[in-house]
């Protein structure tokens, strides 16, 4: 019976070092893809942002679909409710203001994303959207 305990004692230490071990290398590989710059892995993205990066990038414009099935597509893809995302695909286009998709809290994220993996063209995307914020 000890001797159980103590190879599954083992094994457990083993599979911890392993999983520690793992961790510390997708740490580095993201610092290095992020020039260095750490971003939070924990940090979650709102559904609004997701979609602000999907638009900034473009894939929402590349398929000629209704809102609705790109509603439809992209909230299996993002796991989220088709109807807010068909929403929020439908109104990305709208207004810049703090009552939409793009609020200050929104495309500054999405802009320093951008920054930090190197995408200059939808970094300036955002920018050029966060300077139309109306300054209270």
């Amino acid at each position: 019976m000890a001797e159980k305990r103590k190879e599954e004692a083992l094994k457990a230490q083993i599979k911890e070092e392993s999983r520690i071990e793992n961790e510390a290398l997708k740490a580095e590989l993201l610092s290095e893809i992020k020039g260095g710059k750490n971003i939070s892995k924990k940090e979650n993205t709102s559904h609004k942002q997701q979609i602000l990066i999907l638009h900034y990038l473009g894939i929402l414009d590349q398929h000629n679909i209704t809102n609705v099935k790109k509603g439809l597509l992209f909230s299996k893809l993002l796991n989220k409710n088709d109807k807010n995302t068909e929403n929020y695909i439908r109104y990305v286009d709208g207004k810049i203001d703090e009552k939409g998709i793009k609020t200050r809290n929104n495309l500054v994220y999405v802009y320093n994303l951008f920054e930090d993996l190197g995408l200059n063209n939808e970094a300036a995307k955002a920018k050029a959207d966060i300077d139309k914020l109306k300054i209270d």
